[in-house]
């Protein structure tokens, strides 16, 4: 109705939407998966054990700690460091994915613990 009275007076309309597929796209976070906090699984290139953990600081800090362990022949915490020493498995064919992008907090916890239970059992230290 409004466009056909506008039209009566020499206006015209177009109807576009506000939001399109392009404006979307820069929505995305460019930030790498490696300096993201939130809940990620390790597995070796060496074994089928892995890993799911989470860090409130990036991934690629909580990934070097890791790696320091091993390099330190400390057993004990980080997991994966410990479980490289002990079955002397090579630290350098780990793989690390980022399961969920999430800073420090309850529900950072949360997703832990659900990523786990996925996996069918709760996961303890002496895994990868």
């Amino acid at each position: 109705m409004l466009l056909r009275d506008l039209g009566r007076f020499g206006y015209s309309s177009a109807l576009h939407p506000l939001t399109t597929l392009k404006n979307l796209s820069s929505l995305k976070d460019k930030t790498p998966f490696e300096e993201k906090a939130g809940v990620y699984k390790v597995t070796g290139g060496e074994c089928t054990a892995l890993h799911i953990g989470q860090t409130g600081r990036s991934l690629k800090t909580k990934i070097q700690e890791h790696k320091s362990a091993f390099s330190s022949k400390k057993p004990g915490k980080p997991a994966t460091g410990f479980h490289c020493v002990t079955f002397n498995h090579d630290p350098e064919k780990i793989t690390t994915k980022l399961l969920h992008s999430h800073g420090k907090s309850q529900r950072l916890n949360r997703l832990e613990e659900i990523e786990k239970q996925s996996k069918g059992t709760m996961l303890t230290n002496t895994t990868l």
